[in-house]
C-alpha cells in the first residue's frame, strides 16, 4: 500500500506491506521504492516492509523544487521520516546508491538498526563505470533529453551502459523491471529531473570515507552479492567486508548482477529471512 509522510524538507513516499518486525528498504539510482517489490512479495508475511522514495525521486517531492540533497541529508530525512511513521527500532536493506545512504543511516541510527543487509553497492576507493560519464552529461542543458532518448531506445537500455549491467538475463529487463523503473521516468518530467539531480550530488570523496563509516555502525552487517556484478566487483566487496566491527554473513549469489533479488527473488528471500531471524537454506550460492 501507497503511503506518504511529511517531513520537514517535503514529502516522502513510501510502500507498507506486511506485519511484523520493520524492515526498511531504500533503493538505488536510478529506481525507486517500487524495484524492492519482488523481495517484498516473499518477506511480507513475516515483516513489516516498508520501501522508501528517496527524496525528489519517485513519488517524494521536496519543498524546494530544484533543492539537491546530499547523501547525509538524505540519511538524516529517512530517520525523520521513519519518526513520523511510529518506527523506533529496525533492520535496514540496502542496494548500490541505497546501500551507501543506508550506512549513513545505520551510523546516525546507532542501536536502533538490528541487522543491516546490504546488496551490490558502493565500495570505498572505487567509482563504478559510467557513473562518472553520466554524471558529466547532468551538466548539459539537454541531459533530460538525452537520457529520455536512451531509456527508450532498447538497443541502449540493453547494453553495458544501460541496464544491461544489472541483469545476466536480459530478457528481465522489458517487462516488470522497465514498467517500475524507467517508465515513470519517461512519463512524469519531474521524477526524471529528481533523478538527475540525485546522480549530480553523488560524492566519491564521501565514498572514499565510508571506510572510517563502517567500523563505527553497531548493526551487524551482511553482504548479498551478485558474482558478476560488472559495477561493483565481488573480490572488492570481500575485502570491504572486513571493516566491518560486527560483520554477518557474507552471501554469494550465483550467475546475477547488480539486482539480485531481482533475478533470483527466492533464493534472495531465504537467505534473508534466516539474517533477519528465520529458517536456514541450502541453494546455489556461497557463503564466505
Amino acid at each position: 500500500m501507497e503511503k506518504h509522510v511529511e517531513i520537514g524538507l517535503g514529502r516522502m513516499s513510501y510502500l507498507e506491506e506486511g506485519q511484523g518486525p520493520p524492515v526498511v528498504f531504500i533503493h538505488g539510482w536510478p529506481m525507486n521504492k517500487q524495484t524492492f517489490l519482488p523481495i517484498i512479495d516473499l518477506l511480507k508475511d513475516a515483516y513489516r516492509c516498508i520501501s522508501l522514495d528517496l527524496l525528489d525521486i519517485g513519488g517524494s517531492r521536496p519543498v524546494k523544487g530544484d533543492a539537491p540533497f546530499s547523501f547525509p541529508q538524505h540519511a538524516r530525512a529517512i530517520l525523520e521520516a521513519l519518526d513520523k511513521i511510529g518506527i523506533q527500532r529496525f533492520s535496514l536493506v540496502g542496494q548500490d546508491s541505497g546501500g551507501f545512504i543506508s550506512r549513513l543511516v545505520a551510523d546516525i541510527a546507532g542501536a536502533r538498526v538490528d541487522q543491516l543487509i546490504l546488496f551490490n553497492t558502493e565500495l570505498p576507493g572505487h567509482i563504478p563505470p559510467w557513473v562518472p560519464l553520466f554524471q558529466m552529461l547532468t551538466k548539459f542543458p539537454l541531459a533530460a533529453t538525452v537520457f529520455r532518448t536512451s531509456l527508450k531506445t532498447k538497443l541502449i537500455a540493453r547494453s553495458p551502459m544501460g541496464f544491461g549491467g544489472c541483469f545476466m538475463d536480459k530478457r528481465l529487463i522489458f517487462g516488470d523491471f522497465y514498467d517500475r523503473t524507467a517508465a515513470p521516468l519517461l512519463k512524469h518530467r519531474e521524477q526524471l529531473g529528481g533523478a538527475l539531480r540525485f546522480l549530480d550530488v553523488m560524492d566519491w570523496e564521501a565514498c572514499r570515507d565510508l571506510k572510517n563509516v563502517h567500523p563505527r555502525l553497531k548493526a551487524k552487517v551482511h553482504f548479498i552479492w551478485g558474482d558478476k556484478d560488472p559495477f561493483f566487483p565481488l573480490t572488492l566487496a570481500k575485502e570491504v567486508f572486513k571493516q566491518f566491527t560486527y560483520p554477518g554473513e557474507f552471501v554469494v549469489i550465483h550467475n546475477t548482477k547488480l539486482l539480485p533479488y531481482y533475478e533470483q527473488p527466492r533464493v534472495v528471500a531465504d537467505h534473508m529471512k534466516r539474517m533477519l531471524g528465520s529458517q536456514p537454506v541450502e541453494a546455489d550460492t556461497a557463503t564466505c
